[in-house]
């Protein structure tokens, strides 16, 4: 089984997050415009699970952050 490299969640993450606010930054809908704050949320989420993988604690930070910031867009 192969292990992906958190750095290639990093480089997702980023490119989610372009797209989001670049659909933000063009969008005039407010809907869309949400839906692309809603993307842009995601992208950190992915950011805080990749990031946590690093960490000595085995992700459990990344967890608790990417789940209150669930909660948070919810």
């Amino acid at each position: 089984m192969t292990v992906v490299p958190p750095l290639f969640f990093l480089l997702l993450a980023m490119a989610v997050f372009l797209i989001g606010m670049l659909g933000f930054l063009t969008r005039r809908s407010l809907i869309q415009s949400l839906m692309c704050l809603e993307l842009m949320a995601a992208a950190v989420s992915l950011t805080f699970l990749a990031v946590g993988r690093w960490m000595p604690d085995g992700g459990l930070m990344g967890m608790v952050l990417t789940t209150y910031t669930i909660v948070i867009g919810a």
